[in-house]
């Protein structure tokens, strides 16, 4: 038998196979074909957790920064909104008190509050009541529900009731009972001046606290951004 060509005895020679290892921390491959590769579990899993950290971290970043802008926002809408009701509360106060002294009202010398000028809402509580006290002594501690539409026409001079030509009183508007008319008018308007009053200075007060709210809110996002 014949020697085969060098060239054909090196392709018939069986290939020389892969050596694979695997230890606890790496795993590495060896062969004629491939060298020598090396993949180190440690590292691999250090690079997958500081991934896993950066991609955790992003999102709670931006998640602050949305409630520090939502919180700097609600905190200066209620600054504006409080501005503008204590601006309000004292245009309503100013108001107020400008229409009662167009009035030029003084309270009587009977009054809680005798002899004053009725500006504020204590002396407009004073006139109201006077009124109304005054009111009932007419017509003898009754209330205008209380009192008849109609009485008997009275002769002025004599004071004697008139009689029509059946003989039958003469039946005429109670002008007693009209006069609380006057008198719930006038105290009706008092106690819408006291109501404006106070409704103005609810209004201020609401809008104090409103911007002291704000303030505080602002503080506070402050302090957390330093400390963050």
């Amino acid at each position: 038998m014949g020697l085969l060509p060098h060239s054909a005895t090196r392709w018939m020679l069986p290939p020389t196979p892969n050596h694979t290892r695997f230890g606890p921390h790496h795993t590495e491959q060896t062969g004629p074909n491939t060298g020598t590769v090396t993949t180190r579990k440690g590292v691999s899993h250090m690079a997958t957790n500081v991934t896993d950290k950066v991609q955790t971290t992003t999102p709670a970043i931006e998640t602050n920064t949305r409630t520090v802008k939502l919180f700097t926002l609600i905190a200066l809408a209620a600054i504006i909104v409080g501005a503008g009701s204590m601006l309000g509360g004292l245009a309503g106060g100013i108001y107020t008190y400008q229409s009662a002294a167009v009035e030029n009202i003084n309270t009587p010398g009977d009054a809680v509050i005798a002899d004053t000028a009725v500006r504020g809402p204590l002396t407009m509580w004073a006139q109201s009541e006077v009124i109304t006290r005054h009111q009932l002594d007419r017509t003898d501690g009754l209330r205008y529900a209380e009192m008849d539409r109609l009485v008997p026409q009275t002769d002025p001079d004599t004071g004697e009731i008139i009689l029509d030509d059946a003989g039958e009183p003469v039946m005429v508007n109670n002008e007693v009972r009209l006069s609380w008319i006057d008198a719930t008018a006038l105290t009706t308007v008092l106690g819408m001046g006291i109501m404006a009053y106070a409704l103005s200075a609810f209004a201020f007060v609401i809008g104090a606290l409103l911007i002291g709210l704000g303030w505080v809110v602002l503080k506070l996002r402050s302090s957390s951004a330093v400390l963050n």
